[in-house]
C-alpha cells in the first residue's frame, strides 16, 4: 500500500480466501501485481498460478475487485482479486487563502496534493503543512506540469487573469481527469477566448467544468473548498452530485 501511495501506480492483489482439502493453496497466499511491473508473491501450484495472474492483468485493466472460484481436477480454491488504486491526486493553480482549506479537506480525504503558484510570497510549503508539494513556477515560459496534471484533478484559482489563463491552458492541453476554473462564468469564457485564439488544440476541453463546484451555498473559503471538492468527488464517481432521498436506486451497485 505504501508503495501504490508512493509510486501512485495501481497494484492488483489475489488473496486465496476459502479452498478445498485436496487444494495445494492455503488461505491467505498472495499474488502481486504492480501496473507495468512482473508479479510477486505466488501460489505453490504453477498452472492456478498463471490462471490467477492473468485474471489480476484483467482486474488491472477493468480497475474492479472481484472474487473467482478455480478447480484443478478435483481441486477448487476461492480467490479474491481486490484491484488497489493509488489515492486521487489534485493539482491546485492558485496559493491564495482559498486554496488552503481546499488542501486541509482533501487531504482529510487521503488525496495526494500539489499546490503551484507563480508567487513564491504565495507559494510557500510553511502555508500549506498538510500539501504533498508546494511549488513556485514561472508563466513566463511553457506549462511545465503536463506529468503532473495526467489523470488528475485540476482546480485553476489563482484570482490573476494572466496565472489562470497560463494554467488553464496547460491543463486543458494535457490529460487531467478534471479540470475546475474558479470564478464567474463570464470571467472563464473571456479566459478561454484568449486561450483558442492562441491555439485550438485543447483535448480536456470538455472536461472543464466552470463555475467549478456544486452550487451549496455559502461563500467563505471553506464552504467553496467544500463544494469543489464535492463535484470532484462526484465527478470521479460517475455521480451528479444530487440529494440522495432523491436517487431512485441502491446507495452501492
Amino acid at each position: 500500500l505504501r508503495k501504490v501511495r508512493n509510486n501512485q501506480r495501481p497494484v492488483a492483489i489475489a488473496t486465496v480466501i476459502a479452498g478445498s482439502r485436496n487444494s495445494r493453496a492455503d488461505v491467505g497466499d498472495r499474488v502481486f501485481l504492480e501496473s507495468g511491473a512482473a508479479p510477486f508473491g505466488g501460489l505453490y501450484h504453477p498452472a492456478l498460478n498463471e490462471r490467477i495472474i492473468a485474471d489480476l492483468r484483467l482486474t488491472l485493466d477493468q480497475q474492479k475487485s472481484t472474487r473467482q472460484r478455480y478447480t484443478e481436477g478435483y481441486a477448487e480454491v476461492e480467490v479474491f482479486l481486490e484491484y488497489v488504486a493509488p489515492p486521487p491526486r489534485l493539482m491546485i493553480f492558485g496559493a491564495g487563502h482559498d486554496a488552503q482549506p481546499l488542501v486541509r479537506i482533501a487531504k482529510i480525504l487521503g488525496w495526494h496534493v500539489t499546490v503551484v503558484d507563480s508567487r513564491p510570497h504565495f507559494a510557500r510549503p510553511e502555508r500549506f503543512p498538510e500539501a504533498d508539494r508546494v511549488l513556485s513556477a514561472d508563466i513566463g515560459g511553457p506549462f511545465e506540469f503536463r506529468k503532473f496534471v495526467e489523470g488528475a484533478c485540476v482546480a485553476v484559482m489563482s484570482h490573476s487573469l494572466s496565472q489562470d489563463a497560463h494554467w488553464l491552458k496547460g491543463a486543458l492541453q494535457g490529460n487531467p481527469r478534471y479540470i475546475g476554473q474558479l470564478g464567474p462564468r463570464d470571467r472563464t469564457e473571456r479566459l478561454l477566448d484568449e486561450i483558442t485564439r492562441q491555439t485550438n488544440s485543447l483535448p480536456a476541453l470538455d472536461r472543464l467544468h466552470y463555475p467549478m463546484g456544486l452550487d451549496l451555498g455559502g461563500d467563505t473559503p471553506e464552504s467553496v473548498a467544500m463544494a469543489v471538492l464535492g463535484e470532484m468527488q462526484a465527478f470521479l464517481n460517475g455521480r451528479a452530485g444530487g440529494s440522495l432521498k432523491l436517487r431512485t436506486s441502491t446507495l452501492h451497485e
